[in-house]
């Protein structure tokens, strides 16, 4: 029972050793904005993290999250982007107040994407915390 035990125990930590080094990101179905700045700080460079603002072409123009990618979930070509996106990936989406993110979050999750998180708060919660924003150079 105890030898039992014991590979059980060295299974599961091999098991979790390579998640780690697979980069697989530890995402629930919603973040705050200051658990989302501390995953993007600790992830940047990532290729298998990508953070969506799915406020329109003018809001993401006003500003945005470092390295956001703009898909606007209000546009009729939500669905066709998502749909180029890798569903093994991890995501973080955003909008304004975290309504839209919501519902981006719930429709990605029916497109098969299981690692998606919103962003409580949205936007105007990261500008009020004073995090990074990028604006739109002209």
């Amino acid at each position: 029972m105890r030898r039992h035990r014991s590979y059980i125990y060295a299974t599961s930590l091999l098991l979790v050793l390579l998640a780690g080094c697979a980069g697989i990101i530890p995402m629930p179905a919603e973040v705050d904005v200051a658990k989302a700045n501390v995953i993007l700080r600790d992830n940047y460079g990532n290729p298998e993290l990508v953070v969506i603002d799915v406020r329109s072409s003018r809001e993401f123009d006003e500003g945005h999250l470092q390295n956001a990618v703009n898909i606007p979930v209000e546009s009729a070509s939500f669905r066709t982007e998502v749909r180029r996106l890798n569903p093994a990936l991890t995501y973080i989406v955003y909008c304004l107040s975290g309504n839209r993110s919501i519902e981006a979050r719930d429709l990605m999750k029916q497109m098969g994407f299981s690692r998606v998180a919103a962003m409580t708060g949205g936007f105007q919660a990261w500008k009020r915390a004073g995090f990074l924003i990028e604006r739109k150079q002209w």
